[in-house]
């Protein structure tokens, strides 16, 4: 095998190392939320697994098996306000901060009062919630932070730096009893065992220069929402992560000392949430993509999950929920589990999705290497022929008097002219066109194979809820059209291949039933 050939060769198995690499890490989403949409927060019961609470902009639901049906725990009357946050302190004790105040329930959702209500609209629209212990409530809102060592009875409103910022996100060090605190120009810290004053250990204004977005209004720098959210690392105690329009910052030495995570692998800077696992993953958001970090580099988890915004994510017993803007999705993190919820029934006597990367492969007629390979010799052969060009032509000449003019008509001549560009042996412009198509061509596969991904796996997703006992008989034909829209469209990628897969496969079956 030549040069070229051995390069063609190996160029091909790093591009479906690299297929495989990403296939691999891709995850397989359940969608629980029954038709609720724009899901912001998920609170998993730390007492019973399969009670869980989610937030939209006005309403808290409830499910106590785990999603199979939810019911209304919680209607913000009155101007509706964004929840923004659901935190349980202890068994049965449930808190909920949105726009209109602050909410406890002490017996799991069934009854619910208000325990905050700040003055003016600021004070009241509350963003984040910890208690410490079950004993002191921290309550961050859009001026100031509260708070309350009575359980919500009385409340105390923090002064000094923090006074009247925006308080974004409150998380707890449960080993060193330190309290951190997100607002609009940084990150506070406070030690539990003294005064309520806070240590600021991150400065927004200190990177917001780096941003140029920051600087186009003309706007303070202190106004703006950098920081979005805080995560601890739960098996090295004293670090901390910041999600931020950034990136991710890593707080060593319990926020002393800062350093920005690595890019590598994120689709944006502008990191929306952060979550950490007790197994030692991180895990971001940016958009509508969750990544997780490994071995320095941010890897896409997300490709299979049908959505436009991402609010919130947690991880309970290894399996991730995801709070969006088309319901609420669940997926197991460990490849044990992931295809557990897949029963046999569901892809019965239908092609796998390797099958249908193959067919969509073959159909559009994308990546074959012995024509990219016959195009890249045809180009360099053609130096060797030169260009050629042959001409006819006769001479004329003239001779002029004072009386007269006389033209003379010669033989006819002929001239051939040959022309060699030996440049291209080793480079020719034709090679450069090749090349830009092999790209072109390695984005369209990429691009159809990970359409076919999504379609394949939302048509199992249809089928599983069609076998729901919940749903009603409208709900049922509706999915049943869905499933008929997602055919059609593995069709349309396939040239028709699925549809003709699933006809000689009840051939068959109808065969033997037959016989």
């Amino acid at each position: 095998m030549n040069r070229i050939g051995k390069g063609i060769f190996l160029a091909q198995i790093f591009f479906l190392i690299f297929l495989k690499t990403i296939l691999a890490q891709d995850l397989i989403w359940e969608d629980v939320s029954r038709g609720i949409t724009n899901v912001r927060r998920i609170l998993i019961s730390s007492q019973n697994n399969n009670i869980i609470f989610i937030g939209t902009e006005k309403e808290i639901f409830k499910t106590k098996n785990r999603g199979k049906d939810w019911r209304i725990n919680l209607s913000i009357k009155g101007k509706p306000g964004t929840i923004n946050a659901i935190f349980e302190s202890g068994p049965d004790t449930i808190y909920v901060a949105c726009g209109d105040g602050l909410y406890l329930s002490n017996d799991c959702g069934r009854n619910w009062r208000k325990i905050f209500r700040g003055r003016g609209e600021e004070e009241s629209y509350s963003n984040s919630i910890y208690v410490v212990e079950g004993k002191v409530i921290y309550l961050g809102t859009d001026a100031g932070l509260f708070i309350s060592t009575d359980l919500g009875k009385t409340w105390q409103k923090i002064g000094g730096k923090l006074k009247n910022l925006p308080i974004i996100a409150i998380e707890y060090d449960k080993n060193d009893k330190i309290i951190y605190v997100a607002a609009s120009d940084g990150l506070y810290m406070n030690k539990i065992n003294q005064s309520y004053l806070f240590e600021k250990i991150f400065s927004v204004s200190n990177y917001a220069e780096e941003n140029e977005s920051s600087q186009s209004n003309g706007s303070d720098p202190s106004l703006i929402r950098v920081v979005k959210n805080i995560a601890n690392d739960y098996n090295n105690p004293g670090i901390i992560y910041l999600a931020t329009d950034f990136g991710i910052y890593k707080g060593e030495d319990r926020g002393q000392n800062w350093s920005l995570l690595s890019n590598s692998g994120l689709s944006s800077k502008k990191i929306n949430f952060l979550a950490s696992s007790y197994s030692g993953n991180l895990y971001a958001v940016a958009k509508n993509e969750i990544f997780i970090f490994k071995s320095g580099f941010w890897k896409k988890i997300s490709s299979r999950l049908p959505v436009k915004r991402i609010h919130f994510i947690t991880i309970n017993n290894n399996v991730l929920y995801a709070a969006t803007d088309k319901g609420i999705f669940k997926t197991y993190l460990d490849k044990k589990n992931q295809y557990s919820f897949c029963e046999p029934k569901y892809i019965k006597n239908e092609p796998t999705i390797r099958q249908l990367h193959q067919a969509a492969i073959k159909y559009n007629k994308i990546i074959d290497p012995k024509q990219i390979e016959s195009h890249r010799w045809n180009a360099r052969l053609q130096a060797l022929l030169p260009d050629l060009n042959i001409d006819y032509d006769k001479t004329i000449s003239s001779y002029s008097n004072s009386s007269q003019t006389r033209f003379t008509i010669g033989p006819g001549d002929w001239g051939v002219s040959i022309k060699w560009n030996l440049g291209d042996l080793v480079w020719s412009e034709q090679q450069r066109l090749i090349d830009s198509q092999v790209r072109l061509l390695v984005q369209l596969r990429n691009d159809i194979l990970d359409e076919i991904n999504k379609l394949y796996f939302e048509r199992i997703r249809l089928k599983m809820e069609i076998d729901s006992k919940t749903l009603t008989q409208q709900e049922k034909i509706y999915k049943k059209l869905k499933i008929a829209e997602l055919d059609a469209s593995l069709d349309a990628l396939t040239g028709g291949y699925f549809s003709q897969y699933l006809s000689e496969k009840r051939a068959v079956f109808n065969f033997f039933q037959a016989n």
